[in-house]
């Protein structure tokens, strides 16, 4: 089953989540490293607030590949 993808997501709420389920390193770059379980993911934070669809739909595979997502 498919969920919509929500908007108005901030940047800050989804590190404050990757920061309380995995490990998070801010790079030289700029990127966000995230590690959850066996899932890697580098992540460029959005120029604004709030992060767009791709990154929604990119942080739910990778939550949902560690085990966080519906049961």
């Amino acid at each position: 089953m498919r969920h919509p993808t929500s908007h108005n997501i901030e940047w800050r709420a989804v590190m404050s989540l990757l920061e309380a389920v995995g490990d998070v390193t801010v790079r030289h770059d700029g990127k966000v490293e995230v590690k959850i379980g066996p899932e890697q993911e580098f992540l460029d934070p959005p120029a604004g607030k709030d992060v767009d669809e791709q990154m929604v739909i990119d942080l739910r595979r990778m939550l949902t590949n560690a085990g966080y997502g519906p049961a």
